[in-house]
């Protein structure tokens, strides 16, 4: 993690998204909250060098099924409890969508990207990229099964709204493959 983050310090990205599991906390008598310090500590590694005027690098979080329900809420100031969101990155270059994959596919969450999608789609103000993360893989490259319910619930919506970029990591690798899309 500390060479990662000095990595982060090297080359000065806008943002990092990061899809989940930040730390193990599913038990807080154990140290839950040492770690979340340990890994904020960690953080401030990717400042840099005295040329970038002690720029943070933003973050943009998910949830993973190693942080404790509301961790991601409390810790990093997003605007839903549930942990799904969406933020614009250089005015209309750049939307990226967050999901809670944890959640399934809750008609809150579906109907809250189905909105967003919808406004943020055949307008003038449309993003010219749209991205998004979640944590659990839909279709999984390791020992996990497909994630079945979670392709036919959103992946008809990464065709329709142009999504072109998505992101997972609960096997803490990244992957790059062809579309995913609801299929027989």
């Amino acid at each position: 993690r500390q060479d990662a983050n000095r990595l982060v310090a090297k080359i000065r990205p806008d943002f990092i998204a990061f899809n989940g599991d930040f730390i193990f906390s599913e038990d807080f008598v154990t140290g839950a909250n040492t770690l979340w310090s340990q890994w904020l500590d960690d953080w401030q590694l990717t400042i840099g060098p005295a040329a970038t005027k002690g720029r943070i690098i933003p973050m943009v979080p998910a949830f993973g099924n190693h942080e404790a329900s509301d961790d991601i809420y409390k810790l990093f100031d997003i605007p839903n409890v549930n942990t799904y969101h969406a933020f614009n990155f250089g005015g209309r270059l750049f939307r990226l969508y967050t999901l809670n994959t944890d959640l399934e596919c809750t008609s809150t969450q579906l109907d809250w990207l189905t909105n967003d999608l919808q406004l943020h789609t055949g307008t003038v103000d449309e993003p010219s990229w749209k991205g998004i993360q979640y944590h659990i893989p839909f279709m999984p490259h390791g020992e996990y099964s497909p994630a079945n319910s979670l392709i036919s619930c959103f992946t008809p919506h990464f065709q329709q709204y142009k999504i072109r970029l998505a992101m997972e990591d609960h096997s803490h690798i990244q992957k790059v493959t062809w579309p995913v899309m609801p299929s027989t």
